[in-house]
């Protein structure tokens, strides 16, 4: 049973990846070769947690907590990258950086909060993995292109 409650909210999860329309629209792929298998954590993670808990209300907590996990890891790594790409840029361009930075973060959270609203809580988790993943993705293709 856990198994297939595993596969069923994996699944979900892969299905979100497809789903989101920030996710679909990006310019970079989604699944860059040089990052962390983001991914494949959270399926761990997911794995792991459904080994010792019961009901589908400490499942969804599960769920929601090893995407959001995944994705302060990610938050990190992007912190990272926007510090390497700020010492390249003069003033003005650094003061635009920070502020698309922001933005992004303003919108992830309302984009997020807004799917989990509509389609559930365990959306919001994996809106803000997906949408962490793509930002990322695009940070890292701007350091490559330098």
């Amino acid at each position: 049973m856990k198994k297939l409650i595993v596969s069923a909210l994996i699944s979900i999860s892969l299905l979100g990846l497809a789903g989101c329309s920030h996710t679909a629209n990006a310019t970079v792929s989604v699944k860059s070769q040089k990052t962390k298998n983001y991914d494949k954590m959270v399926e761990n993670c997911i794995t792991e947690g459904l080994k010792t808990s019961s009901g589908a209300a400490e499942h969804n907590a599960i769920f929601i907590d090893c995407h959001e996990n995944a994705a302060k890891e990610m938050d990190t790594e992007i912190a990272r990258l926007s510090q390497k790409i700020s010492q390249n840029l003069d003033d003005y361009s650094k003061k635009e950086f920070n502020a698309t930075q922001q933005s992004w973060r303003v919108y992830r959270e309302k984009q997020c909060y807004l799917e989990s609203s509509l389609i559930g809580s365990p959306q919001g988790g994996v809106c803000v993995f997906n949408m962490t993943q793509a930002r990322l993705n695009e940070l890292q293709s701007l350091v490559s292109q330098k």
